[in-house]
């Protein structure tokens, strides 16, 4: 567990840093730029609430009895192809002027 969370915040930093940059580059100057930084930081913090409850439904969903184990690899798996998913949706995006 350790390892993991050593791991998995190290990657989400990363992401948030690199994240916030970006979005900074490729939002119009102007007056509307805090309003869409605003909706921007509103999306990240919804996924990160619904996060939990998603992750409880699929552990008691696919548990096998009291061996919640089943549903902790489902949950590593969903984890797994959401982030493959997330990958493949930035990729397009090749750099900022």
């Amino acid at each position: 567990m350790y390892a993991y969370a050593l791991v998995s915040g190290m990657g989400f930093g990363t992401y948030m840093s690199l994240d916030m940059a970006l979005m900074t580059k490729v939002l119009p100057k102007g007056a509307a730029a805090g309003k869409d930084l605003g909706i921007l930081n509103i999306a990240t913090n919804v996924a990160q609430a619904l996060g939990p409850i998603i992750a409880s439904v699929l552990i008691t969903s696919f548990a096998a009895g009291s061996d919640k184990l089943p549903g902790y690899r489902v949950l590593f798996a969903f984890a797994m192809a959401v982030v493959l998913i997330s990958a493949l949706a930035i990729r397009p995006i090749k750099g900022v002027k």
